[in-house]
């Protein structure tokens, strides 16, 4: 075990350290350790979150796209509908859509 030495801590920060000691059954070190430990794994997980909100947010836009698609196609299987409102088979899946959005 490596030993620094010149690390100080303000008083604040060195009672909420002896605390939380205390609380844990821990000696000064190995709390420490323990909130160190527990700071850095805590960065990793923000910057897990960060990527994952990243990826939803990735995953709403590929998905309005493909409803987008979704309604054109219904739209054109009527040939004589000129607006994609006016469309029967559009007006049927967007009336199926709203019980199971997973039906296509």
């Amino acid at each position: 075990m490596r030993v620094l030495k010149k690390i100080g801590f303000s008083e604040d920060l060195f009672l909420l350290i002896d605390e939380s000691a205390k609380l844990h059954n821990n000696n000064l070190t190995k709390e420490v350790n323990r909130l160190l430990k527990k700071g850095l794994a805590s960065d990793d997980i923000s910057m897990e979150l960060f990527n994952i909100k990243k990826d939803v947010r990735e995953i709403k836009k590929i998905s309005l796209y493909i409803y987008d698609i979704l309604k054109q196609i219904y739209a054109n299987m009527e040939i004589e509908a000129v607006d994609m409102k006016n469309s029967r088979c559009l007006n049927n899946y967007l009336k199926d859509r709203k019980k199971d959005k997973f039906n296509d």
